[in-house]
């Protein structure tokens, strides 16, 4: 091939920094789809930072509302969040279900700690707004489970419009345990979902084809072996999470009593002897 007919590589394109704001998304066969308002609360975690970021360049978003619980309501998102600062980011608000009926929000994202998911979540459903907790506390369809593990008292149900609805997923009910691959039809009916733990995703993804084909051989148990960057914990310090103490190091941490144990054994049908599962922490962010 001769110098003139080799050719000439791409300019490389750039998403445009303002995002667009329409009610409706073109789709190629034609006509529109519905776009939406939600909101997310505790935007400034690791967690919630991330989910703003996906949200935003989601083509069926509309608006992303950023929803605090402290005095940085008012405040501009990017102050908050300097990394994002490419976006059009909007201002903070306070939590006020009166203020996310006004914006038209009608899901909303709640990456807090599960003592404030449990606040948070009644008032939203009586609203009629739905939810999405990725806190841990609705995974567990046991009540008494759910407290020996998290160590916080867990109301059997509460009153949503006058009708009784467990705080548990996998109960009569309205909240489900949010894997897709496992509920995707239950998710899209749901008003409430449980977002699965880091760990058990990666676990479940795994084993669940195996153990629904009658695969894995329970008498002879089940290994899992999983690894995270320091993100995972959260942005609180610790000690343990100190730069000094990660760099350079591989360590296994709560041996036997990891959080989501209890998760994985539920939803893959397992009990406790069947299972041997490990957590580390790699020194890197993820």
């Amino acid at each position: 091939m001769s110098k003139s007919t080799i050719p000439k590589p791409r300019e490389k394109e750039f998403l445009p920094q303002r995002r667009r704001r329409r009610r409706e998304t073109a789709i190629p066969w034609g006509g529109t789809v519905k776009s939406y308002a939600v909101a997310v609360v505790g935007p400034a975690g690791y967690a919630g930072a991330e989910l703003v970021s996906r949200l935003l360049r989601h083509p069926r978003i509309s608006d992303v509302v950023p929803v605090v619980r402290d005095g940085n309501a008012g405040r501009p998102l990017a102050e908050l969040l300097p990394r994002l600062g490419g976006l059009a980011l909007p201002e903070c608000v306070p939590f006020s279900t009166e203020l996310l009926r006004e914006r038209s929000v009608g899901l909303v994202f709640l990456s807090t700690p599960p003592e404030v998911s449990l606040k948070l979540v009644p008032p939203l459903l009586e609203q009629g707004i739905r939810v999405v907790d990725l806190s841990a506390a609705f995974r567990l369809s046991s009540t008494e489970e759910f407290e020996r593990w998290y160590g916080i008292a867990h109301r059997n149900g509460f009153t949503v419009n006058g009708n009784y609805l467990p705080r548990v997923p996998n109960s009569p009910g309205r909240a489900i345990y949010g894997l897709p691959e496992q509920h995707a039809e239950e998710i899209a009916a749901a008003q409430l979902v449980a977002n699965p733990g880091c760990y058990p995703t990666s676990v479940l993804l795994a084993l669940l084809p195996l153990r629904t084909a009658g695969w894995i051989d329970l008498d002879r148990g089940i290994v899992c072996d999983c690894k995270s960057g320091v993100s995972g914990a959260g942005k609180e310090p610790r000690l343990e999470t100190h730069f000094v103490e990660v760099e350079g190091n591989f360590r296994a941490y709560n041996l036997f009593r990891h959080r989501h144990t209890p998760e994985i054994l539920e939803q893959l049908g397992l009990e406790a002897e069947s299972l041997i599962f490990t957590t580390h922490l790699l020194p890197v962010r993820r």
